[in-house]
């Protein structure tokens, strides 16, 4: 068995990207026209299974703004995600 030697953590965003966090969701919220207030009730709902690898990314965004029609697609909203992360 190989000897561990490292361990990589993320401590709230400070060493990586929150990518989806409070910023990355109002963004998103404000570009597409989205109850702000209905998505940060329907993120922290479903928010630790994500985080812990208990829903995929498309569980999740059906849970969370897919759950009825949209005007956009989500590729057009992981654009915009990932965009928003590039710029931290």
């Amino acid at each position: 068995m190989p000897k561990l030697t490292t361990i990589f953590c993320d401590i709230g965003g400070v060493l990586l990207t929150d990518g989806w966090g409070n910023k990355s969701r109002q963004l998103a919220a404000e570009h597409f026209a989205l109850d702000w207030e209905e998505l940060s009730h329907r993120h922290e709902y479903v928010s630790h299974a994500i985080e812990t690898d208990r829903l995929t990314l498309e569980q999740y965004l059906d849970r969370t703004v897919f759950y009825c029609p949209r005007s956009f697609t989500r590729e057009e909203l992981i654009e915009l995600l990932s965009q928003a992360a590039k710029l931290g």
